[in-house]
C-alpha cells in the first residue's frame, strides 16, 4: 500500500510539472539555436565600428590608465567588459598578447549578451502575458536577421540592447512587486550601464522616472514618491560612477562626443528629417519580421495599452527609443536593434490573443 501511494504521489508530481519541464527543455533549446545563429562565423565577422571597442579595450592593456579615451557612443561599459575578457584570457596562460584573437573574443562576448536578450525577452512576456507569448516572442527574436547580423558585431548597440531589456524587465517586477525598491534599483542600475554604453539609452531613464509617477502620484503619500525617485536616482549615478567613472571626470569631452555623434555633415545625414526617420525604422522592421505580422502589431500595442496599461511603458520602451532616436539628423539601422524586443513582444502578444479568440469561437459553435 505504501509503494502505491508513493508512486501514485510520484506520477501525479510528474504530470502536474510536465509542462514546466516541458517549458523549460524550450527555451535551452531555443537559447543554444540562438548561441549557435550569433557565433557562427564570429571568428572572421567585421565591422567597421568595432575598432571603438576593440582598440580601445586594446588600449587599456597596455597603458596604467584607465581612461578609454572614447566619448562619442561612448561604449565605456562594452570597452571594460573587453579589457578584461581580455584580461582574464591572458591571466589563464592561454594566450599572450599577440596570439590573442581580440577581434573573435569580443564578437563572441556581443553574440552571448545577444543570446542572453532572447531571454530577457521570454521572461519580460512570461511574467505579464504568460508562457505562450514570452515563448513565441523569444522565438521569433532568436530568428531575427537583423538581431543576428549585430550580435556578430563588437559594437554597442547589442550590448545596449541588453542592458535596456533587463532594465525593462526589472521595472515590470517594480510595478507588479508589493516591495518594489530592490527591482527599481535594479532598473535604473540598468539603464545607468546602458547609457554609458550608448547615450540613446537615456530613453530608458526617463521611462523609469515617468513609471514612478504614474504609480505614486494618484495611490500613496506624496514622501513614497519622493522616496523612490531618490531610490532611482542614487542607483544611477551611483553605477555610472562605477562602471564609467571618466564620463563624469572628462564631462567636457563627453559633450564634444554628443556634438560629434549628431553633426549634420556625417554620412549618415541625409535630411530625412524626423516623419523620414520614423519610417526608415518602420522599413527596417518589417524586413526582419514577415509584413503579414503588421495586423498582430497594431493588434498587440492595442492589447497592452488597454489590459496591461500599468506595464505598458516598459513592454514598448523600443516604441519610445524609435520615436527619440528619430529626432536625431542621422540614422543607422543598427539603431533600430534595441526596438526588436518591444516588436517581437507585441506581435505575440497579437498572435496569441488571435488563437484564444479562435479557440473561443471553435468551442461556442461546438456546443451550438
Amino acid at each position: 500500500i505504501q509503494h502505491c501511494m508513493v508512486s501514485h504521489f510520484l506520477s501525479g508530481h510528474s504530470r502536474r510539472n510536465a509542462p514546466r519541464y516541458s517549458a523549460f527543455l524550450q527555451i535551452c533549446a531555443l537559447l543554444f539555436v540562438a548561441s549557435f545563429l550569433r557565433t557562427i562565423g564570429n571568428d572572421t565577422s567585421y565591422h567597421v565600428d568595432d575598432w571603438t571597442v576593440i582598440n580601445n579595450a586594446k588600449d587599456l592593456l597596455e597603458h596604467t590608465h584607465w581612461d578609454p579615451g572614447f566619448y562619442v557612443h561612448p561604449n565605456h561599459a562594452s570597452i571594460y567588459l573587453n579589457y578584461f575578457a581580455y584580461e582574464g584570457l591572458l591571466w589563464s596562460g592561454a594566450y599572450s598578447r599577440e596570439t590573442l584573437p581580440y577581434r573573435q573574443v569580443s564578437n563572441t562576448i556581443a553574440a552571448l549578451l545577444g543570446t542572453l536578450t532572447v531571454l530577457v525577452t521570454y521572461l519580460m512576456g512570461k511574467r505579464v502575458f504568460g508562457q505562450g507569448v514570452g515563448l513565441l516572442a523569444a522565438t521569433l527574436l532568436c530568428f531575427n536577421p537583423l538581431h543576428i547580423q549585430h550580435s556578430h558585431y563588437a559594437i554597442a548597440d547589442i550590448p545596449m540592447a541588453f542592458f535596456c531589456t533587463v532594465s525593462m524587465y526589472a521595472l515590470i517586477a517594480y510595478v507588479k512587486n508589493k516591495h518594489p525598491l530592490f527591482f527599481l534599483a535594479l532598473a535604473s542600475g540598468m539603464a545607468a550601464v546602458a547609457v554609458v554604453t550608448k547615450y540613446s539609452a537615456v530613453v530608458c531613464t526617463v521611462l523609469i522616472g515617468i513609471t514612478i509617477f504614474i504609480r505614486r502620484i494618484r495611490r500613496d503619500s506624496p514622501w513614497q514618491l519622493v522616496k523612490e525617485i531618490l531610490v532611482s536616482a542614487s542607483s544611477f549615478f551611483t553605477v555610472s560612477i562605477v562602471v564609467a567613472p571618466y564620463v563624469f571626470i572628462n564631462y567636457r569631452s563627453v559633450l564634444v562626443g554628443l556634438q560629434e555623434a549628431g553633426r549634420l555633415y556625417h554620412l549618415g545625414a541625409d535630411g530625412l528629417g524626423f516623419l523620414g526617420n520614423l519610417w526608415f525604422y518602420i522599413e527596417i522592421c518589417f524586413q526582419n519580421i514577415p509584413i503579414v505580422f503588421a495586423p498582430f502589431l497594431l493588434l498587440g500595442f492595442f492589447i497592452c495599452i488597454r489590459k496591461y496599461a500599468s506595464v505598458s511603458i516598459p513592454i514598448c520602451h523600443g516604441l519610445f527609443l524609435w520615436i527619440a532616436v528619430s529626432y536625431l539628423p542621422l540614422h543607422w539601422s543598427r539603431w533600430a536593434v534595441p526596438m526588436q524586443s518591444t516588436i517581437v513582444l507585441l506581435v505575440a502578444i497579437g498572435i496569441m490573443r488571435m488563437v484564444q479568440w479562435s479557440r473561443k469561437r471553435s468551442k461556442q459553435s461546438a456546443i451550438v
